[in-house]
């Protein structure tokens, strides 16, 4: 077999569909063993950074590492973004980059670079195999390494010459251990000491708040999370990876909290004697540059990631181990220990929670209900969540329209049902992990938001969209500029500088990739222009790009102070 038979083989193996990418004239000999393949589809996408992008969205639906690929020198340079992406967001990828001939290193080959270096800041390993009979235990190792412990991508640089060379490869070569294949691959749990210790400190509090990160859905540790919220009506902020630990109709639940501002959330971070944080790095957003929970709050720290714990803030008690099968003994202990005192505070804290989130509802009703011209976000979103069933995804670019979507859409069931670049939270992201996420989920309905700044970055996918038959809707908020810098220039010097653009119709870019396209100016107009677009989108299999023009400086008072880092 020459090397890449054997490397599409063995991904054959790890049970992959797809790999995401842009071909070259180095990768050619991975392309003719996928071409041979009856298990695995190759994906063109239009650059290999939006190709990134989508595969990290199928790992993020699929719960199993999505496999990206670039060929030399500019390729890889591309591909890279979206694996920064994927290690900010702790996302398994494992992204392939082919090299030139090894022979030729240090020549001045056509397009050469350091690869290696390039990508190891941004993965948790990257391997430069130059040895074809080493292919199958470096693919071990890939997946091995990106789905155990905290998930994250893994770099392959595999020059052309390994790629072709021939070699005599035995079947029972092709051997997997076929945990690492979907993730989490492993569960570890901490002592059972540090669970008793835990678990007194959440039955003596008075008011207690959980803190679900985006571990909690890596985890998929919902259902967990969910059952102690339950027992000791413990409210649950979510940071906005973790959106989605909770159903957010439920009672107990009060939003996402941090540098949102949403205040129902806020005030039980702010006023909680004991935080129980679960899968969350503790970042400037989560915590609201840091302030919250304040220092007087007990913090109970569960984290895959022992150098996560203790990193910002300091920890009562440290719960080192996977959030699922941590917050199941957690549960066991509680239920051990409970007595009717601790139950008889529970109604009256349910009743609190309700009322703070209530206010909340109200303060906003104005923004949902907006008919001014042009259209307010908040009215947009109220629109969407009306006419979307209960298990659609949305996904948000970066930028505003993550928050956007993090403060006022409700996700109504538990897991992966909202999408938003976090890791790095860079634009341009959210176009190609709309398409990403439909890949892997064809049977939902996945509508993307974005601004026109972002969407810019990659509305070349459109055509991948068409080519691909994928039908999805994605909102563009057209302001004719980079929003969130154009209001934080108007704030600093009373002028914008370089943030605005030429007025654009995207409705009938759309059109011109023969995708559809659907133009909105007004309120009353959304919702049916909603509608069809969901509608067109599945009849003709493409994307159907709803353009909205949208007031320039947003309507919510929380994105407008919306905090950097103070020095």
């Amino acid at each position: 077999m020459i090397g890449g038979f054997i490397l599409s083989k063995i991904l054959e193996e790890y049970d992959v569909e797809y790999v995401f990418g842009v071909p070259g004239g180095q990768t050619l000999a991975f392309y003719w063993g996928i071409l041979e393949s009856s298990k695995i589809s190759h994906l063109l996408f239009r650059c290999e950074r939006c190709a990134g992008y989508a595969a990290m969205a199928y790992s993020m639906i699929k719960f199993k590492p999505g496999v990206c690929d670039a060929t030399v020198g500019p390729g890889a340079t591309h591909l890279l973004p979206s694996v920064a992406e994927a290690w900010g967001a702790s996302i398994p990828l494992i992204a392939i980059t082919s090299d030139n001939p090894a022979w030729t290193v240090n020549k001045w080959a056509s397009q050469s670079c350091d690869q290696i270096s390039m990508f190891k800041p941004f993965v948790k390993a990257s391997f430069n195999i130059l040895d074809t009979s080493k292919i199958i235990y470096y693919v071990n190792e890939a997946f091995k390494i990106a789905t155990s412990g905290r998930p994250g991508p893994v770099h392959l640089n595999i020059p052309m010459d390994v790629l072709m060379r021939n070699i005599e490869v035995d079947e029972d070569e092709f051997i997997v251990d076929e945990v690492y294949s979907t993730y989490p691959s492993n569960r570890p749990v901490p002592s059972r000491k540090d669970i008793l210790k835990a678990a007194n400190l959440i039955l003596s509090s008075r008011s207690p708040v959980i803190l679900a990160g985006g571990g909690v859905i890596l985890s998929q540790a919902s259902s967990e999370l969910l059952q102690l919220s339950e027992m000791l009506s413990i409210p649950v902020v979510t940071t906005i990876t973790g959106k989605g630990s909770i159903s957010e109709d439920n009672p107990l639940s009060v939003g996402v909290g941090g540098v949102t501002l949403k205040e129902c959330a806020n005030k039980f971070l702010r006023e909680a004697d004991v935080a129980i944080i679960v899968g969350c790095k503790t970042g400037q957003y989560a915590t609201l540059n840091w302030t919250l929970p304040p220092k007087t709050t007990k913090i109970i720290h569960v984290d895959i990631d022992p150098n996560e714990i203790g990193r910002n803030f300091p920890v009562e008690v440290a719960l080192i181990g996977d959030a699922k099968a941590t917050l199941n003994e957690l549960l066991k202990a509680i239920m051990s220990l409970v007595t009717k005192h601790h139950l008889f505070l529970l109604s009256r804290r349910k009743s609190l929670i309700k009322a703070v989130v209530e206010k909340w509802r109200k303060s906003i009703e104005h923004l949902m209900n907006s008919n001014e011209i042009p259209i307010h976000v908040p009215r947009i979103i109220k629109e969407l969540r009306s006419i979307l069933p209960r298990d659609a995804i949305f996904v948000c670019d970066g930028s505003m329209a993550s928050f956007y979507g993090a403060i006022y859409y409700d996700v109504l069931s538990q897991g992966r049902y909202f999408i938003a670049p976090r890791g790095m939270a860079g634009i341009g992201a959210g176009f190609p992990l709309t398409l990403g996420a439909k890949i892997a989920s064809p049977n939902n309905i996945v509508v993307g938001m974005g601004g026109d700044g972002g969407f810019a970055y990659s509305l070349h996918e459109l055509e991948t969209s068409r080519r691909l038959r994928i039908p999805v809707v994605y909102i563009v908020l057209n302001n004719s500029s980079f929003g969130w810098i154009r209001m934080a220039e108007l704030n600093y010097f009373g002028k914008t500088i370089s943030t605005n653009f030429t007025e654009l119709n995207y409705a009938k870019i759309a059109e011109a990739f023969n995708c559809l396209g659907f133009r909105v100016e007004r309120p009353g107009e959304l919702r049916d222009a909603l509608i069809e677009a969901i509608k067109a989108s599945s009849d003709y299999k493409c994307a159907a790009i709803v353009d909205v023009v949208t007031a320039v400086k947003p309507a919510s008072k929380a994105l407008v102070e919306m905090p950097v880092i103070n020095y």
